[in-house]
């Protein structure tokens, strides 16, 4: 009865330990995501540095720190977001951002750099949704056309108010790339 106790010990610790992670496992998982939110985004956005509206690339530098390039109707641009709280999956997170960008409606070039707040959530899946509005100084580069509705009388009052609505799809390519070699390597099923 020992030996049928003793053995049945042996295989529940053995079994026990194999579930367990390695350090060196738990830190090249880390390498994908912050707080379970990968650190790449493809966003779809209206204002902010796409002008009315565009397409952005994310990248999460930390949990704090996000970078962002992006492309859209009338502009081209970039920004920071700082979040004051690390970022986590399923939370939503309030952000301070710094975003310059160059609109160029009818052959005009003006530059305009704004400082605004807001929030982001992280749902549960790959999808994050932001808000943020913020003042914005904007001024002209060029000579080129004259005043349109969209930056009427910028050098007699510069000051804009900018706004932004991103709706974000997350991933993470070294993921991608694990699971597909993990896959590689599982056999096939018949």
């Amino acid at each position: 009865m020992r030996l049928v106790l003793a053995l049945g010990l042996s295989i529940v610790s053995t079994c026990a330990d194999a579930q367990e992670i390695d350090s060196a496992t738990v830190n090249k998982l880390n390498k994908y995501h912050f707080g379970g939110v990968y650190k790449s985004a493809v966003s779809f956005n209206l204002g902010g540095v796409t002008g009315l509206a565009g397409f952005t690339y994310d990248y999460f530098m930390s949990q704090h720190w996000r970078f962002e390039a992006g492309i859209g109707y009338y502009s081209v641009g970039i920004g920071f977001d700082y979040y004051p709280w690390a970022i986590k999956r399923e939370q939503s997170k309030f952000k301070i951002n710094l975003r310059s960008s160059i609109f160029s409606p009818l052959n005009r070039n003006i530059m305009v750099h704004s400082v605004g707040a807001g929030m982001t959530h992280f749902f549960r899946g790959k999808l994050n949704l932001g808000f943020d509005i913020g003042a914005g100084y904007a001024y002209q580069l060029s000579e080129a056309a004259p005043n349109n509705w969209i930056f009427n009388n910028i050098d007699s009052n510069p000051f804009i108010i900018n706004l932004n609505i991103k709706l974000g799809y997350r991933f993470s390519v070294r993921a991608w790339k694990r699971k597909r070699e993990l896959e590689g390597k599982r056999p096939v099923k018949s």
